[in-house]
């Protein structure tokens, strides 16, 4: 059975599509939202502080604040993030699912990882 993860989008990456396509066969995550957790438009460091007390994996399209956050808490469920330059070349939301689909079916670590989903597109 696939390892189910328990995904945090922080204000960036949210979109109901988002939110839909890593629910769904065969994915099955759970997914949070800053709605959930009342951080709608709250600093990236309350967004990861949450996350981290949830043990939720933060999905973010800020790459930059999220490493460095990364940086200075060593111990987190994880970070997926997405490089996005606005062009074709950004990831549709079905291919950061599939990435974090690729990224579970490699079995490698998560938790207090850095992971940019860019990397894991195919």
């Amino acid at each position: 059975m696939p390892l189910s993860l328990r995904l945090y989008l922080d204000d960036c990456a949210y979109s109901k599509m988002l939110v839909a396509l890593p629910r769904e066969p065969p994915h099955q995550h759970s997914v949070t939202i800053p709605e959930d957790a009342g951080l709608r438009g709250a600093p990236d460091v309350q967004h990861f502080v949450y996350a981290r007390a949830h043990g939720l994996v933060v999905v973010t399209k800020n790459p930059s604040d999220f490493e460095d956050l990364h940086r200075q808490f060593s111990e987190h469920p994880g970070v997926f993030a997405v490089y996005q330059d606005n062009d074709a070349r950004d990831m549709s939301h079905e291919e950061i699912a599939q990435a974090i689909a690729n990224i579970v079916g490699a079995k490698i670590p998560i938790p207090d990882r850095f992971h940019i989903l860019n990397q894991w597109r195919y």
